[in-house]
């Protein structure tokens, strides 16, 4: 999700990517939210909350990350459906066995190419 769709859920500051952390706390295995300009950050839970996920990660490479990433550095065309492109992205690297730091940066380069105005391939 956006920070700007949770904070007012939280009650945290907008633009806070810290929500991301929280809502693993709150019991997500898996968290990526976008923040625009502030870019992205992605937070797992431990070993034993990914276990049971269901998602087939590696426990050894993707429990406790808690890793940011700039916004992409492009020209700006649009900003419709990069939240979508940057789960998309994510979601490919998760499937395909990306480690976090790859499948982050595959999630900011596909929204990159939405804000440009690209083609998301």
């Amino acid at each position: 999700p956006s920070v700007d769709d949770v904070a007012p859920i939280l009650g945290t500051a907008p633009g806070d990517l810290g929500v991301a952390r929280r809502l693993v706390d709150l019991g997500a295995a898996v968290v990526m939210v976008t923040g625009g300009p502030a870019g992205a950050r992605l937070c797992t839970a431990g070993p034993e909350r990914l276990a049971t996920a269901g998602a087939g990660l590696d426990p050894a490479r993707w429990s406790g990350v808690d890793r940011s990433a700039p916004a992409p550095d492009v020209p700006v065309r649009t900003t419709v459906g990069t939240g979508n492109a940057a789960t998309a992205g994510l979601l490919h690297g998760l499937l395909t066995g990306l480690d976090p730091r790859s499948a982050l940066d595959l999630a900011m380069h596909t929204a990159g190419r939405v804000l440009a105005g690209l083609p998301a391939r």
